[in-house]
């Protein structure tokens, strides 16, 4: 297999492949963008609630659920009230008004995906496609849809509905492997330097992110995490499968376990918060046994995208193997190592602020991604265990008791 493999594959080009497909995962994230044409500005809060009501996600929103939900200051001078952070995973939308005086004066509704319109809401075809809360008057007079908040706030739930087929999702993400495959082609031959650079070491970047990516795919929870948050997930990971690589000595193997690891947590966390509504916290862990015999107790269904996780885990570390190893065992890039991990320390130390008595923890997992929300966790649990007070003395408290006898 590896011989066949070096023989058909430019591995390098591969490698290459690999790691830029990875930088527009991390860097790039599709959204639905959500406009309201304003026939008249308001003054007040608008709030829009995004959902997904396959996983349920609207039970939470009484509960302050803030991941799923914007809110904005209107201005009277806004014609279009826009938002483009709404997840392509979204399939019902609410749109609520906060202490808005006036009455709300609408043409129109969109729904898009980049240049594409999905979906369009005008006084012809609102009436039915809509949900009012008690109290808001609506009437579709003068080709305008006229609104009435009686009281301090109102809103439209608009009808549920796939607003993003999967075969357009399957076509964004074929596009960017393709545009991936292009550029690595393009340095491959063009860029005399590009052959300088460690395969090893892109493998050990690309690798985290990739499994990162696919990990929270099977959670559910990758449209929901912003730039930065991606960023301090990856790097945790990077770290990761740089310490399983210094315990194994072996990039393949070290590659193969720290893969698997990663996606096949994300795939356990996606049905423990199925059967609970709340992901896997570190005091989860001393608790595994009782939770193996609860979850032997239900159906466990296979889905798709737990499989292509799985084999991309494995694809990787097959390129894993076909790299070829380098002259010595240690290179100069282990310097980096020590720095940062001390940097991750540093880092730890600093995230994770949660009061553990008061937390929604699916909705912590879902904008902050596991990794960084399960090392907060940790960091958090560490500090918040009962220390012992200044002066404390076992010695003095077993002589006061026998002075009390």
């Amino acid at each position: 297999m590896m011989k066949f493999l070096k023989e058909k594959l430019n591995i390098r080009r591969a490698v290459w492949f690999l790691l830029i497909s990875a930088m527009f995962l991390l860097f790039y994230a599709p959204h639905l963008s959500f406009d309201v044409h304003m026939k008249k500005g308001i003054q007040g809060t608008v709030v829009v609630s995004n959902f997904n009501t396959d996983r349920g996600e609207e039970i939470f929103a009484n509960y302050n659920y803030n991941s799923h939900k914007t809110w904005l200051d209107a201005q009277p001078s806004w014609e279009v009230i826009h938002l483009s952070n709404i997840p392509i995973v979204t399939n019902s939308l609410r749109l609520g008004f906060n202490n808005v005086k006036t009455d709300i004066a609408i043409s129109k509704i969109d729904v898009s995906f980049g240049p594409f319109k999905l979906a369009e809401y005008t006084p012809e075809n609102i009436s039915n496609k809509i949900i009012a809360s008690q109290g808001m008057v609506i009437n579709t007079n003068d080709n305008t849809i006229n609104l009435t908040v009686n009281g301090v706030e109102g809103w439209l739930q608009l009808e549920t509905q796939e607003y993003l087929p999967k075969t357009a999702w399957v076509a964004v993400y074929l596009s960017i492997l393709v545009l991936s495959w292009i550029i690595a082609y393009l340095i491959d031959k063009k860029i005399t330097w590009a052959k300088h650079v460690p395969e090893n070491e892109m493998m050990l970047i690309a690798a985290p992110i990739w499994c990162f990516f696919m990990s929270e795919i099977c959670t559910g929870n990758y449209y929901y995490i912003n730039l930065m948050n991606r960023f301090y997930n990856v790097a945790i990971y990077i770290i990761l499968y740089k310490v399983i690589y210094l315990i194994f000595r072996r990039l393949p193997i070290s590659v193969l376990i720290s893969n698997l690891f990663v996606v096949i947590f994300g795939i356990v966390n996606m049905y423990v918060t199925q059967f609970r509504n709340r992901p896997i916290a570190p005091w989860d862990l001393t608790a595994i046994g009782t939770a193996a015999d609860v979850i032997s107790n239900y159906h466990v269904q296979i889905r798709y995208f737990m499989v292509i996780a799985i084999i991309i885990a494995i694809l990787i570390y097959l390129l894993m193997r076909a790299v070829p190893r380098d002259n010595t065992k240690i290179n100069v890039y282990y310097a980096t190592y020590p720095i940062l991990i001390i940097v991750v320390a540093l880092f730890l130390n600093s995230v994770g602020q949660y009061y553990l008595w008061d937390m929604n923890l699916l909705s912590i997992f879902q904008t902050d991604g596991t990794a960084l929300s399960f090392t907060g966790l940790v960091n958090q649990y560490i500090s918040d265990q009962p220390k012992k007070p200044e002066g404390y003395s076992v010695d003095d408290l077993k002589q006061l008791g026998k002075e009390l006898e």
